[in-house]
């Protein structure tokens, strides 16, 4: 069994990712590091090149040479019997989409399932279910109700509803950062 983080992915918080990845691999050093590019290819990188980035929040990690497909990757896990301890966040790392593609391989990973992994990515769902299960979340309101809202609290964060927890976060402290909300 060959223990891999899998980091990066193709949106807009694969910079956290990175940032995750060097947390990641000092607890565990003898992990192989694997890097998923926007392209959708999948890079063996080294500890020299993932720690060496000194600013993962604010620039892109780049790595040298050419990848293999996702697909081919994690078909590579598969027959390796590699456990994929994922340092990724948002779109196709967290809805669910790519914890089915090891689920349908039988790879190993951390985190949740597919299926638990989409139903917590929508978060007006997430708080339905979490609401049956008798758990009290924070009241939400959607974006139609956002003017009522706005002139009852007089501040608000926005967020979108199927996205990571911080992209894509709009303070809104005055009557223009509304038209920010609607265009998000």
């Amino acid at each position: 069994m060959t223990v891999t983080i899998l980091f990066g992915g193709t949106n807009k918080e694969r910079l956290v990712s990175v940032a995750s990845a060097q947390a990641l691999h000092r607890a565990l050093p003898g992990a192989e590091l694997w890097f998923w590019d926007v392209d959708d290819t999948v890079h063996a990188v080294t500890s020299e090149q993932l720690l060496g980035h000194a600013r993962p929040f604010e620039v892109d990690f780049r790595p040298p040479g050419h990848g293999i497909a996702l697909d081919q990757a994690l078909d590579k896990a598969s027959a390796e019997q590699r456990v994929l301890v994922l340092g990724l966040h948002g779109g196709r790392a967290e809805n669910g989409e790519l914890q089915a593609m090891c689920e349908m391989r039988g790879v190993a990973f951390t985190g949740s399932g597919s299926a638990s992994s989409h139903l917590a990515f929508d978060k007006p769902s997430a708080k339905r279910f979490a609401a049956i299960a008798g758990i009290n979340a924070p009241q939400g309101i959607s974006v139609e109700q956002i003017d009522d809202a706005f002139a009852k609290h007089g501040k608000l964060i926005a967020k979108p509803a199927k996205d990571g927890s911080s992209y894509g976060l709009i303070f809104v402290n005055a009557q223009q950062d509304l038209v920010a909300v609607r265009n998000a």
